[in-house]
């Protein structure tokens, strides 16, 4: 049965904040919901414009109104579409109206396309506002689902009966150990956590963090560590230690890269991210270009994810907010992939996240996997679209991730066998060697004239006995 994790409180306030959100996103989707009828409504005054401007010094003005009102209205609206969907007019298309009623009949054509030029420019301000808008009902709604999804990290699982646990204090004690208030948890996918008051028992008396440890372990039946903020010893003053599952894998990881010719800095931006300690992310972004302006377009995706992450955001969420937030700066061009490999330490499961990024490769013995996706960079449409894959890691995997400038060198058809052919040829363990064999291997084949940007990423799962 769950407890509440740190008061109900807590949680009804994440209820109510998250109602407001999705209040929000309601009114502010009703604007938005009027956006067709709005600009059909716009369209018709076209003609309106049309006419105001040419009949304006018209002597006949007032006949045409009373007599040929009809007739005038029909022709107007046959040229309007033909000069709107075509961007021009050919003499036989002009209709009979204006060649025999119409004395501005040879001004028609100039005063349309000025009209036409104005409603273009009018639309370009009202579709950008339209999409902000439309980003903004959309980061209000993620909101209130990630504040929806917080309410049940509220909720602690008790994974020991009131019988364990006293058979775990009883267990501490005969080593002079005191424990109280002993609360538990369990974070689904995130391992198990154990919250104890300890001190020793005896004022002359102290002992090693890492023996409690120890004895936790022996005493649950899988490893506990302290979290960084706990002593390195226990004395007769009393502490609140937290200690948590130790994860099943571990992770090495190495890196090679190569700036563009005649370049000085790389557009490629990389991180290893360790969002706590029950999950590793590599993450590789490809600004669009190279030099610094593709290099502060990558490291403003990273920094955005990253930042993300940490307040507890998924990849999806965080993905279509990061893209919501460039593409209302589509003036300013910022396009930029994305590549994310989100391993779990503790179930052994790797997410692949991708956008518009080059091929991500799974090695397994002499056994190699591609996974890819055919998407556009993040930034550059409204709505994003990624490609998302969950795999299985076993004791001596490698995750490989690089930037497109690695193997556009190799054509597509060859690219697999290009690769392993390398890692067929390297016995090392290493993750840095086998990242450094991948680079050398493309830059031979260009010559060591690099004509891209070049970033390897290789990340090794041990698993452990």
């Amino acid at each position: 049965m769950g407890e509440p994790y740190i008061g109900h409180e807590l949680g009804h306030w994440t209820t109510r904040a998250a109602e407001s959100y999705q209040e929000l996103a309601r009114v502010f989707s009703s604007y938005v919901s009027g956006r067709e009828t709005q600009e059909k409504k716009e369209y018709d005054r076209l003609a309106a414009g049309v006419t105001e401007r040419l009949c304006r010094d018209c002597p006949k003005k007032e006949w045409c109104r009373e007599v040929l009102e009809e007739e005038r209205q029909t022709a107007l609206n046959v040229l309007l579409k033909c000069m709107e969907v075509e961007g021009k007019t050919e003499p036989d298309w002009m209709p009979e109206f204006f060649v025999k009623e119409c004395m501005c009949g040879e001004k028609v054509v100039d005063e349309i396309q000025t009209v036409l030029y104005l409603e273009r420019m009018r639309r370009s301000a009202y579709n950008q506002m339209m999409e902000g808008k439309e980003a903004l009902v959309y980061q209000l709604e993620e909101t209130a689902k990630y504040l929806r999804q917080m309410e049940q990290t509220f909720q602690r699982e008790q994974y020991l009966s009131e019988e364990k646990k006293r058979e775990l204090m009883y267990g501490l004690r005969k080593y002079h150990v005191r424990a109280r208030e002993l609360e538990t948890m369990h974070r689904i996918g995130k391992g198990r956590e154990l919250l104890l008051h300890l001190r020793c028992d005896g004022a002359k008396r102290a002992m090693s963090m890492r023996l409690v440890e120890r004895l936790l372990s022996e005493e649950l039946g899988f490893p506990v560590r302290a979290c960084s903020q706990a002593r390195g010893y226990l004395s007769e003053t009393e502490q609140q230690v937290l200690f948590r599952e130790e994860p099943g894998y571990s992770v090495m990881t190495g890196v090679a890269r190569m700036v563009k010719e005649e370049q000085q800095v790389s557009g490629d931006s990389f991180s290893f991210f360790y969002e706590n300690e029950g999950e590793m992310a590599m993450i590789l972004s490809d600004g669009m270009g190279s030099g610094e302006e593709a290099a502060r377009e990558s490291e403003a995706v990273l920094l955005l994810l990253e930042r993300m992450l940490s307040a507890g955001f998924r990849e999806e969420a965080a993905i279509r907010l990061i893209n919501s937030v460039l593409a209302l700066r589509a003036e300013q061009k910022m396009f930029a992939t994305l590549d994310i490999s989100r391993i779990n330490l503790y179930s052994g499961t790797c997410e692949f996240i991708k956008i518009g990024g080059a091929a991500t490769y799974l090695r397994r013995g002499k056994w190699l996997e591609c996974v890819e996706a055919k998407t556009l960079p993040i930034g550059m449409v409204q709505k994003v679209d990624y490609d998302f894959l969950v795999k299985k890691l076993y004791d001596g995997d490698y995750i490989i991730m690089m930037s497109d400038g690695v193997l556009d060198v190799v054509p597509e058809q060859e690219r697999v066998e290009f690769l392993r052919q390398i890692i067929g040829e390297e016995t090392s363990q290493n993750p840095q060697v086998l990242a450094g064999r991948i680079l050398n291997a493309s830059l031979l084949m260009q010559n060591f004239e690099p004509k891209d940007d070049m970033t390897v990423l290789v990340c090794g799962v041990v698993q452990k006995k």
